[in-house]
């Protein structure tokens, strides 16, 4: 049994969907910072989340950031290094996933993008009419740039974490 926190104030997802505006780039970097030093810890022990999506991070009231559901999370041996089953939320899945090749952490970083670009954009960075429509957008790494008043290094930062090849992808110690 795994026992998690309370989240208060309810999971990522509804505080986007309960904002009017925007969040402003420090906002965004305040939260999105735990979330990586998390999935960093995760990665240092060898475990890759394989779930990471807006409705899987809870918040409290106190602003601190509790990563959740780790019902797929699978912890690598050395010798295995990566995964091959395809498991996620479509949405945030990355393109190795969907191509159904071999993944790793890097896999994880690249919902890490997905977030971090909802979180900017309020909305999903994929979107298509159904999961094949989806997959080929995801496959072929078409998202909409990040519009409004976001730094040059941050819309960089989500171009970093969305790359195509996972190994040109920063690791979740890179991002810190």
């Amino acid at each position: 049994m795994i026992e998690m926190e309370y989240g208060d104030r309810g999971n990522l997802a509804q505080y986007l969907s309960q904002m009017k505006t925007p969040l402003d780039e420090k906002e965004i970097l305040l939260l999105f910072k735990q979330i990586v030093s998390a999935i960093k810890h995760m990665h240092d022990h060898n475990i890759l989340h394989r779930d990471l999506k807006t409705a899987n991070i809870f918040l409290t009231k106190d602003g601190t950031v509790k990563v959740g559901d780790f019902g797929i999370s699978k912890m690598l041996t050395t010798k295995q290094g990566g995964a091959m089953t395809v498991v996620g939320t479509p949405y945030y899945i990355s393109p190795e996933m969907c191509e159904g090749k071999f993944y790793n952490q890097k896999s994880d970083i690249w919902a890490l993008g997905c977030i971090l670009y909802e979180m900017a954009c309020q909305q999903k960075t994929f979107e298509g009419s159904n999961l094949p429509a989806l997959v080929n957008k995801i496959v072929k790494g078409q998202f909409a740039p990040v519009k409004g008043n976001y730094s040059p290094g941050f819309k960089q930062l989500i171009r970093d974490l969305l790359q195509r090849d996972p190994d040109m992808r920063p690791t979740a110690t890179e991002i810190l």
